[in-house]
């Protein structure tokens, strides 16, 4: 469920990009992903949670209600990117899902934070 919730959120990011030139909201974090929000491309805040965390369903999108990283300013592009990640420590031993800016994933990778 947690690689669903990414891609939810990746594909909110791609129509968001449609909507502006191909960029992708340009604030990193929060910052970014409350565009998504506030512009209607996403209305469901669960998807910001990753199930194997247990963190309550939000009532507001926050750094501590959020168990994803969102680097933003990116261009949704053939280049391989990082866009969207698991926070280190969501899933067990170091494993993370990403998402890329050309709509590529890897699911249960070791963590980049992790240096591999």
């Amino acid at each position: 469920r947690c690689m669903s919730n990414l891609k939810m959120i990746y594909t909110a990011l791609q129509v968001y990009a449609w909507d502006h030139d191909g960029w992708f909201p340009p604030e990193d974090g929060i910052g970014g992903l409350s565009r998504l929000v506030q512009g209607g491309y996403l209305d469901d805040l669960s998807v910001f949670n990753c199930p194997v965390t247990g963190t309550v369903f939000p009532e507001s999108l926050t750094d501590e209600t959020c168990d994803y990283i969102y680097r933003g300013g990116g261009r949704l592009s053939e280049e391989k990117s990082i866009v969207l990640t698991d926070k280190p420590g969501n899933h067990p031993e170091g494993r993370c899902n990403i998402f890329y800016s050309n709509g590529t994933s890897e699911f249960n990778i070791r963590s980049v934070a992790d240096g591999e």
